[in-house]
């Protein structure tokens, strides 16, 4: 073969060459153009999740921290009903002293009113607002200190009711009905009408 030859051959070899090249180098970056676009369909994919993730809602709402400051007032408010150590409970601070005061002088002016009804110093309706009187009143230490005004009355009615049954064992047992022992009398029925309803609150 001449030189001729030799070089035609070789200019061939050589466009052929190229054009294998010049088609594997568009392939190769036809691929990478593929591969960024997937990883950037990926990385778009992850960024989206990432953002309805509760995390970055917590982070939405602006500054360092504040995802975790608004958890913990979450936590705070779905547990504020909850008593913290040491905090008591309305009928826990129900005093008895208190009670117990206001019970006897309610029962003592209760039953002045019912006596001065019965002499006929008072009007007639003091006979029946006379041992009334102390249902309402008795009930005041505990609504003062949170509990509901229904159950301070409530265990009041029952205290009221233990105390009157009181107050006719004691006259019964002292066998007379003079002023004295119907005011002692009264004493008793106001120590356990302010005893029944503590513990009934308290409870």
């Amino acid at each position: 073969m001449g030189t001729g030859a030799w070089g035609r051959a070789t200019l061939l070899l050589s466009t052929a060459g190229l054009g294998t090249l010049a088609g594997g180098s568009a392939e190769c970056a036809a691929q990478t153009r593929a591969d960024s676009t997937r990883e950037g369909l990926s990385l778009g994919a992850a960024i989206a999740e990432a953002r309805r993730s509760p995390f970055h809602s917590g982070a939405r709402g602006g500054g360092p921290g504040h995802g975790q400051e608004a958890g913990v007032v979450g936590t705070a408010a779905a547990y504020r009903h909850l008593s913290l150590p040491g905090e008591a409970e309305p009928g826990r601070r129900v005093s008895f002293g208190l009670t117990l005061t206001i019970a006897e002088l309610s029962h003592l002016v209760g039953a002045y009113m019912f006596l001065s009804c019965g002499y006929g110093r008072a009007p007639a309706a003091f006979c029946f607002l006379g041992p009334l009187l102390p249902l309402p009143v008795v009930a005041l230490p505990a609504t003062t200190s949170g509990v509901d005004a229904g159950s301070a009355l409530e265990a009041s009615v029952v205290g009221w009711l233990g105390g009157a049954a009181a107050f006719m064992v004691t006259g019964y047992i002292t066998e007379q009905i003079s002023n004295v022992n119907f005011f002692a009398s009264a004493l008793v029925s106001g120590l356990v009408h302010a005893g029944i309803t503590t513990a009934m609150v308290r409870w």
